[in-house]
Order: C-alpha cells, then sequence, then structure tokens
C-alpha cells in the first residue's frame, strides 16, 4: 500500500491549515480587546421599559430611510455612587445606529443619570438608511418571494418569516469542500416561538429528484401550523434569496410587529475611540444594557 497521501487528503488538509493561518491573522491582534469586550461585567446595569415606532421612506430601489424613535423610561440600580454618562444605541434592519437624545432646547449626543437616580425617562431618535425594506405582507398561503439578508414577512397575519444567513462556508464539512453551494438559512417565528430551517441549497421549481428536494426544502412546525420554505435561486454576492417559493399552513393569528433593539453604553475611552458598529465586541463592559428588544407596529 502507497504511503503516500492521497490528492483530495492533501487538499483537504492544504484548505485547513489555509483557513487557520486566515483565523489567527484576523484574530490575534484584537483578541486581547474582543475578550475584555465579551467577558468584562459592567460595574452598573440599566433596565429599560417603553415604546418605539418608525418611519421608513423608500428612497430608490430597495434603499429606505428610517426614523426611529424609541420612548423609554430607564431603571438604574438604587446603590450608583457616580453619576452615568450613557450613549443610547438603536439596533434595526441590520444598522447600528448611535441616538440622538430629545432634549428642552433640541437634541444631545449623551445623556446623563445622577448618582442615587433610581428612575429617568427618555426619548431617543435616529435617523439612518438601509437596504432591508420594512416587514412586508403577504396575505396568501402560497407565494413567491425574494428576501435580501435580514429581510422578512409577515404571512398570512401568522407567522413571521426571513432570511437569516447565506453563505458558502456555512457548516463544518463546507470548509472541507472545495467548491461549496451557495446556501440559505431562514427563520421562521410566530405567537410564541422561534424556529430555523437548516441551510438549503437551491433547486428548480420543477425538481423532482427526493434527494435534492431533501436539501432544499425547509419544514418548520410552530403553534399548530408550519411553515415551507424552497429557494430556487440564490446569490450569496449579494446575499439575496431569490424566488423563494413559501406555503403556510394552519398556525395562531397574531399582531405581528417589527423588532427594534436598544443597547445603552457608559461614554469613555472605548466609546469614543471606536465606531459604533465595533461596541458590541469591544466595549462589552460599557455595556450597561444590551439587546432590550422593542415592538414597533407595522407601517
Amino acid at each position: 500500500m502507497s504511503e503516500e497521501m492521497p490528492e483530495v487528503a492533501r487538499q483537504h488538509l492544504i484548505a485547513i491549515l489555509v483557513l487557520a493561518i486566515i483565523l489567527v491573522t484576523i484574530a490575534a491582534p484584537n483578541l486581547p480587546a474582543i475578550i475584555a469586550g465579551n467577558f468584562t461585567q459592567p460595574e452598573a446595569t440599566i433596565g429599560a421599559e417603553g415604546e418605539a415606532m418608525f418611519i421608513a421612506t423608500l428612497v430608490s430601489g430597495n434603499a429606505h430611510d428610517y426614523d426611529v424613535r424609541i420612548e423609554a423610561t430607564l431603571y438604574v440600580a438604587p446603590d450608583q455612587k457616580e453619576d452615568l454618562e450613557l450613549i443610547p444605541v438603536v439596533e434595526f434592519k441590520g444598522v447600528s445606529k448611535r441616538m440622538d437624545v430629545m432634549t428642552g432646547t433640541g437634541t444631545a449626543e449623551f445623556f446623563t443619570i445622577p448618582a442615587g437616580q433610581k428612575r429617568d425617562g427618555r426619548v431617543f431618535t435616529a435617523l439612518f438608511r438601509s437596504s432591508i425594506p420594512p416587514i412586508m405582507t403577504e396575505p396568501a398561503e402560497q407565494s413567491v418571494k425574494s428576501f435580501l439578508l435580514g429581510q422578512e414577512y409577515a404571512l398570512s397575519g401568522r407567522y413571521k418569516a426571513g432570511l437569516f444567513d447565506i453563505g458558502t462556508r456555512n457548516t463544518l464539512s463546507d470548509v472541507f469542500d472545495l467548491s461549496p453551494e451557495c446556501k440559505a438559512k431562514f427563520i421562521v417565528e410566530c405567537k410564541n416561538a422561534i424556529k430555523f430551517t437548516p441551510y438549503l441549497k437551491s433547486c428548480s421549481p420543477e425538481e423532482t429528484d427526493s434527494e435534492k428536494l431533501a436539501e432544499c426544502t425547509g419544514t418548520v412546525e410552530l403553534c399548530g401550523g408550519g411553515v415551507v420554505v424552497k429557494p430556487h435561486r440564490l446569490d450569496c454576492d449579494i446575499q439575496k434569496a431569490d424566488e423563494v417559493s413559501v406555503s403556510v399552513s394552519d398556525g395562531t393569528n397574531w399582531e405581528i410587529k417589527e423588532t427594534v433593539k436598544l443597547h445603552i453604553y457608559r461614554r469613555g475611552e472605548c466609546t469614543e475611540e471606536r465606531p459604533v458598529d465595533k461596541w458590541k465586541s469591544f466595549c462589552g463592559s460599557d455595556a450597561l444594557l444590551r439587546n432590550r428588544v422593542f415592538e414597533a407596529p407595522l407601517q
């Protein structure tokens, strides 16, 4: 028996080594900051309740201008010993945006909660542009739609479905594939549950082969019904799932809303030196409120 390594095995080994080198190269310079940001606990924490609303205006093509407003009541631990200078950040439609703080005379970039104050009412606003449109309502039981990454649809008043992820390197097996196919993963939400499809390949609407259909069909059962998703065309270059067949059966009616997330960071060296889209990775010790979800009525 030959002791030489088979060509396929050699290619796989080379792919693993190259991937490892790339990951180390990317992560090494930032690893201490990433670890500190993600695992250092803040000295103070904040709670929040309130409501969110938005206005979306179509600009051109898929571009929408969003005007987001959050009216929040904030709660601080009663033993807070120092003034807190805070910055609100909204996460919506794939965008993280620093919010303006409404004041009696205009707006400010941050606000202060004095030491010992347990409660504070604030209004935050933000204007930004995103390629992801507002949730679209689809009353039909069966339809064909196009999904951008992060885009969602309201289906028959019973389910909310969106494109959660799309790419060619989604699973461990894809790492060893020298020519991986584009695959997409969809998220489906109902009144009281959230589930995901597996990563799906695309297939023709006329496909009849059972093995190929299994690779391109995602069936999600929840809330007394289900949603079947079948992408017919995927484009990883522009992160789009085109011509996706979606069918709905049974389920429970509910008031579908948009999800708006609010984060609040302590104003300091980390937040002042980095752009807001880096704060999650690097400024964890300054995050006093993370991922507070507000539901906004559909437009």
